[in-house]
């Protein structure tokens, strides 16, 4: 089944070209160019907080929807990046709850079992899921501060204006969450898994 994301969060090269600074424009920000230039962004974001592939597309829109709403009260001396991530995290934080509401008053019926998988298709899934596996054991400021520097490249400063943490505890929690990664990724190795 093809995944109804948007291109731009499948190949993330089209989304990430950078926005000009307010110093090198006058005019006001324009909800399709904030779109254009950080849905890759946004998209893995939502991705990175649990968001299943089946629903992120929605909640991108739901994301873009409050950045419509609040665009004209952005402060462009704060980063772009780091203000879409904090709607996207409530935006995540908001479907949780519902999805645990919804949980407690459905019982599902147990899915029909899928038809055999290419074994590239199941190489991919497998790996997704040790991702996730691994992503899940760690504290939430650790998965934020992976996500953030090695999933999206930005750097611990970035990383603390975002989180309002310590640039000494941005470091501290990358280097934590880079060591924990290495050991998972052996143990996958030596129980003869790709990581």
């Amino acid at each position: 089944m093809r995944s109804s994301v948007p291109t731009a969060a499948v190949h993330p090269s089209a989304a990430t070209r950078p926005m000009a600074s307010a110093s090198e424009r006058a005019g006001p920000l324009e909800l399709g160019e904030v779109y254009r230039a950080h849905v890759g962004f946004v998209c893995r974001a939502l991705a990175a907080f649990g968001i299943p592939a089946a629903s992120q597309e929605d909640l991108v829109h739901e994301v873009f929807l409050v950045v419509g709403r609040k665009l004209a009260r952005y402060d462009r001396t704060r980063s772009m990046r780091g203000w879409l991530y904090g709607i996207a995290r409530g935006e995540a934080r908001h479907f949780h709850r519902a999805s645990r509401r919804r949980a407690r008053r459905v019982t599902l019926a147990p899915e029909p079992s899928a038809p055999p998988l290419p074994e590239e298709r199941l190489r991919w899934i497998e790996g997704a899921h040790s991702v996730e596996t691994f992503l899940a054991q760690l504290d939430a400021d650790k998965r934020a501060a992976f996500f953030m520097s090695e999933i999206e490249g930005m750097t611990a400063p970035e990383i603390a204006e975002v989180t309002g943490a310590k640039l000494a505890t941005v470091y501290s929690r990358i280097r934590a969450a880079k060591q924990r990664f290495d050991r998972f990724a052996r143990s996958l190795q030596d129980d003869g898994e790709a990581p």
